[in-house]
């Protein structure tokens, strides 16, 4: 056995790596809820943003800020309203509601 080194440390060191390793897979899993049913006439894809709908698919590139400048609310608004929190991450073809 090396100088300095402990029975114990060897089972401490797996521990830590067996910690560590399901700590990464659970940080990377994603609690994605389902999509909800939408009637399509109500669900933007292109959108004539004069007469906004009340709910808008994103498309890939898009922001919170840049939907929202369109649909004339603040970005704020829209996160409340959609229940999305900082960084206000948008995933492409994800259901957002733009009115109460």
């Amino acid at each position: 056995m090396p100088r300095g080194y402990k029975s114990g440390m060897k089972i401490n060191l797996r521990g830590c790596l067996a910690a560590a390793l399901a700590l990464g897979l659970v940080s990377c899993a994603q609690s994605r809820l389902p999509a909800p049913v939408l009637d399509d006439s109500v669900v933007a894809y292109e959108q004539d943003w004069e007469h906004p709908p009340k709910y808008y698919v994103v498309k890939k590139g898009e922001t919170l800020f840049s939907i929202s400048m369109r649909s004339k609310h603040k970005y704020q608004e829209l996160a409340l309203l959609n229940n999305i929190e900082p960084p206000y991450r948008l995933y492409e073809g994800q259901v957002i509601k733009l009115e109460y």
